[in-house]
């Protein structure tokens, strides 16, 4: 079980740093929106800590801490990618509010309510609502323009969709997780697996999202 948990980690960290190599690209493309150039660090810092809590965890070091410090940063930055994107004023001013109230709901879950040494899932679950709340109504949004939109070049519905799918399937996962107090070693094999698998499906749709504004041929031939 542990090499097929090791390839469904291969082939997440394989899409995953395939993602920040086009997300570098947008960064030598000027024109590029600022949430688009915003990834290639993001997406730096996502990789590192989540290879380091890799190798940690393979050595039986605890990584809980550095995992409730990496969801609480991806949680704030997907909150100001759809700032981004999204175009009504009072969803942006609710991204604004959601920027600084969640990390600090997420500080006093943590010492307050859960614990410092246990994974934050009651603040995840919420986070997971943000995110496809905020999903739901980028979608309403852009059917709702009245011009028309080539779906297949809008960077921002690969990003969302990736994101909806994610943490559509995160929140019942986790809640189901937080409500059972011992679970077997085999079914959190198989969590792992869906983990990885929900991982390498939001990075290869974040690579279709970067591709869309990428020209390879005139980006190398300038």
């Amino acid at each position: 079980m542990k090499n097929v948990l090791d390839f469904f980690d291969s082939i997440y960290f394989f899409a995953a740093i395939v993602s920040f190599v086009f997300s570098i690209l947008l960064v030598i493309k000027k024109n590029a929106s600022i949430y688009l150039r915003a990834f290639s660090p993001f997406l730096a810092v996502d990789i590192s800590v989540s290879l380091l809590t890799t190798y940690l965890a393979n050595n039986h070091i605890h990584t809980i801490p550095i995992v409730n410090a990496l969801s609480t940063f991806e949680f704030c930055f997907y909150i100001w990618v759809f700032k981004c994107v999204i175009v009504n004023p009072l969803i942006k001013r609710i991204c604004s509010i959601l920027l600084v109230a969640f990390p600090l709901l997420v500080v006093i879950n943590i010492f307050l309510i859960q614990g410092f040494n246990n994974f934050h899932s009651l603040t995840y679950s919420i986070g997971c609502l943000i995110i496809i709340f905020l999903s739901i109504y980028y979608f309403f949004e852009l059917f709702q323009t009245q011009h028309a939109i080539r779906l297949a070049k809008e960077p921002g519905f690969w990003i969302v969709s990736g994101l909806l799918f994610y943490y559509s399937v995160s929140f019942p996962l986790y809640v189901s997780v937080n409500l059972m107090k011992n679970f077997p070693v085999a079914l959190g094999n198989v969590i792992g697996i869906v983990c990885s698998l929900m991982n390498f499906i939001l990075y290869s749709l974040f690579c279709i999202a970067f591709i869309c504004k990428i020209q390879i041929r005139r980006l190398f031939s300038s």
